[in-house]
């Protein structure tokens, strides 16, 4: 497949968004991953000296300021790079041991600045699960297997405040139960789905 190039605005760039089934689809050829009770959010890291970091709404609202301490963490991650990146991901609160709590510990972070930061440090984290932008490259042509490939290579967790999804193994309702997840919800995609607002699917 031909490289394509990287020419969007940030503002009128949107995420995939899921459709709700009743019950889990067990086919071949598709990847589960839990469903997170946060926001949703586009990070666009751009290096140099300082990086940018700036995070958008699926809606195209920059939400940067509102989250100080997450685009901190990700700005040391930012120092490192030599081409910008877009990801796609959740916003998510974090419980008293760190794991991915429900909205309603996330609503006192909605109207964040950065002079309440130090108080919420740690409170919240972005956990990713694909990739739209590597360097001039856009990705959103490729299969998902290929972004989610390319996103394990080039942003690797930390064990707070950055993370990535992790895939499900197995039919998923015999999993959903361990994620943080009032719904009880998973996101199923399909493995060769490109950039589709009909690619995702939530089963519950």
């Amino acid at each position: 497949m031909a490289t394509v190039q990287w020419r969007s605005d940030m503002r009128t760039v949107r995420p995939m968004l899921a459709t709700l089934e009743d019950a889990p689809l067990e086919v071949d050829g598709l990847v589960y991953e839990p469903k997170y009770d946060g926001i949703r959010a586009l990070v666009e890291i751009t290096p140099g000296r300082p990086p940018s970091v700036r995070l958008w709404s699926r809606l195209g609202n920059e939400k940067t300021a509102q989250f100080p301490d997450l685009v901190a963490a990700l700005m040391q991650f930012a120092g490192a790079l030599k081409k910008p990146l877009v990801l796609d991901g959740e916003i998510v609160a974090l419980d008293e041991h760190g794991d991915p709590a429900g909205f309603q510990r996330l609503q006192n972070r909605i109207h964040l600045t950065e002079s309440h930061s130090r108080a919420a440090a740690g409170r919240v984290a972005f956990i990713a699960f694909d990739i739209l932008r590597d360097g001039d490259e856009d990705l959103r042509p490729l299969p998902f297997t290929a972004r989610r490939s390319r996103l394990e290579r080039v942003f690797p967790p930390s064990p707070r405040l950055r993370r990535v999804s992790p895939k499900l193994a197995g039919v998923p309702r015999a999993t959903a139960d361990r994620t943080s997840n009032p719904d009880n919800a998973i996101v199923v995609n399909s493995r060769r789905v490109i950039m589709e607002a009909s690619a995702l699917k939530m089963c519950r």
